[in-house]
């Protein structure tokens, strides 16, 4: 029996039969994955002094009539493209749905655009290289260029890209006898589907009706494809720790999203205990351990009406943090009214007497024009432009239409200036007062800062505002720069610095100076080295993601907050992430 861990997306639990599936174009390495992203302004002239393109097998063609046939093959693997492309369009439009199967529209008009197909032939002329080498520089240029952009959107998009040259690539250089059929499932087992990494396009690929679990090695959890599969609600572990390769296909084993751990070749004991018991129960805590309850909370961040539900069997705090966005992608939340109002009653009712704090919509990077996508069927033509400007102010009303149906904390994002609130105070009286059937009550209003300039004008924000959350990921990235770096921080832990613990320490006490409770919400909230410095800098509370809530909340239940205090008073003294660490492994949970 081999235990792999991995991160859940969804939960839920399947035992079944491993079916690997791989999208690779080739059983060696690309070429793509062998450039240095240093060649993303390549000098064409400089081809022959490159050592990866030199040593590789892709020398100069010679002869006209050698080169006009390596123009042919791409003319011709871009034909082969078209069609594959329409397939899967056809497959995922009817398997899932026909908002998500707009998805790959983005390859076809890639596909006519000049800058890529025709330059491709214009490098084959001009320079006598292979077809090959020349979507590879290309795309190459193109992907760099996206990753290094500021723009969510635009990075987004290098998935999509990839996936594209990888399928051209199979067109000009598949492995004699490689087999293309896709993955069709036809066995009589439950199937768990295994990949290293999935596109969009993947998905088109694979007879899903069989599919009754997913593990994707390497996957992004906003990616498209990841989207794409929750929509499907089956189990979903990414990131495993164990390449996908080493697994044997078709062995038996049992996926636990609860747990995020893929079990392969169970034994009996653990066979029979899944089939007994195939859903976890919730974890009891005697009072007397409970050293952090009072101090401490810890709140959930869901994304979907299902997590909700989870959160709640559960038994967590309460909610830190719904975000709205993913269940409109999802259509959990319709666009009508009274189906908001219906949603964010039912979420509130999980959780009675307890706080949930629920964000408006946040549609940075492609999210906005992608809802515009699933949604564009049920819009007048003329009414498509200003569909995010309309929902802002339904949400609005239907958060307040729902809010008393328990405890409600309406959450913005990104506020910057005390006017922002100020703003959305006035927005908020507007609705009330053009609808009197409403709750007329005062509703808190939670401002998320996640910006420098927030951080500046917190004491003017927590005037007007009743709650702070504090969105991690986005500030520590501004505040580091982290766009711009070169050795760009990988993780929350590389923000482990005194800058960190100044900013985070200066926003609790100004917003407690105001009355004003903090919530901390993001990537540092799970980190180990992260929680016992959030609890001795007097945080009210912590949200964690779903899949990260249980192992959080039984290393800060360990934890004596008492001896976080004194520990974060040495720690601000601190010059340099060493002394932070060293202070930190002298604090061990339970002592």
């Amino acid at each position: 029996m081999e235990v792999i861990k991995g991160i859940p997306v969804t939960t839920g639990i399947v035992i079944g039969k491993i079916l690997k599936f791989s999208s690779a174009p080739l059983s060696q390495k690309t070429l793509l994955q062998k450039l240095s992203r240093e060649f993303h302004d390549l000098d064409l002239g400089d081809i022959g002094r490159i050592k990866i393109l030199r040593d590789s097998l892709y020398e100069k063609i010679s002869g006209r009539e050698n080169i006009e046939t390596e123009v042919k093959n791409l003319k011709k693997a871009v034909r082969e493209a078209k069609n594959q492309l329409g397939v899967s369009r056809r497959k995922l439009a009817k398997d899932i749905s026909p908002k998500f199967a707009e998805i790959i529209d983005f390859q076809v008009l890639a596909l006519k655009d000049t800058n890529i197909y025709r330059k491709a032939i214009d490098l084959i002329r001009e320079y006598n290289i292979s077809s090959y080498l020349a979507l590879s520089i290309i795309f190459n240029e193109r992907i760099e260029l996206l990753r290094k952009s500021n723009n969510e959107k635009f990075k987004n998009r290098t998935y999509d890209l990839v996936d594209l040259y990888n399928r051209l690539v199979s067109g000009l250089k598949r492995d004699p006898g490689e087999s293309q059929a896709p993955a069709s499932g036809k066995r009589g087992d439950d199937l768990i589907l295994a990949a290293a990494s999935m596109y969009p396009t993947s998905l088109g690929e694979i007879d899903l009706k069989k599919v009754k679990a997913i593990v994707v090695e390497r996957q992004n959890i906003q990616s498209h494809t990841s989207i794409l599969i929750r929509s499907l609600k089956v189990p979903y572990l990414i990131k495993t720790e164990k390449p996908v390769r080493d697994i044997e296909d078709g062995s038996e084993a049992i996926i636990d999203c609860y747990k995020g751990v893929l079990i392969v070749r169970p034994d009996e004991k653990t066979l029979e205990k899944y089939k007994e018991s195939p859903r976890p129960a919730a974890r009891r805590y005697d009072k007397k351990h409970v050293k952090n309850r009072k101090t401490l909370q810890v709140f959930a961040t869901v994304n979907t009406l299902e997590e909700a539900a989870e959160a709640a069997r559960i038994g967590v705090d309460g909610i830190g943090l719904f975000r709205t966005e993913l269940s409109f992608l999802n259509r959990d939340i319709g666009l009508k009214l009274k189906d908001q109002v219906l949603a964010y009653k039912k979420i509130l009712e999980m959780f009675p007497k307890k706080t949930v704090i629920i964000r408006t919509l946040d549609l940075g990077g492609d999210k906005s024009s992608f809802l515009n996508l699933i949604y564009k069927d049920e819009l007048p033509e003329r009414k498509k432009k200003p569909l995010i400007n309309k929902l802002y102010s339904r949400q609005m009303e239907a958060l307040i239409a729902a809010s008393a149906s328990g405890n409600l904390i309406m959450a913005f994002p990104m506020i910057s200036r005390p006017e922002d609130v100020i703003s959305l105070r006035e927005r908020i009286s507007d609705i009330m007062g053009k609808n009197m059937d409403l709750p007329q009550a005062c509703i808190p209003i939670c401002a998320f800062i996640e910006s420098p300039a927030a951080v500046y004008n917190l004491a003017a924000i927590a005037d007007n505002c009743d709650h702070i959350n504090v969105g991690t990921n986005d500030l520590f990235s501004l505040i580091y720069a982290r766009s711009r770096q070169v050795s760009r921080p990988s993780g929350s832990e590389d923000y482990l610095q005194p800058p960190t613990i100044k900013v985070l320490g200066d926003i609790i006490e100004r917003s407690h100076s105001k009355g004003r409770k903090v919530t901390i919400c993001g990537g540092m909230t799970s980190s180990p080295k992260f929680l016992p410095i959030l609890a001795g800098l007097g945080a009210d509370s912590i949200s964690v993601e779903l899949k990260r809530y249980q192992p959080v909340r039984d290393l800060l239940y360990r934890t004596d907050t008492a001896r976080c205090r004194i520990l974060v008073e040495r720690l601000q003294k601190a010059r340099d992430k060493k002394e932070i660490i060293r202070e930190l492994s002298l604090l061990s949970p339970g002592r």
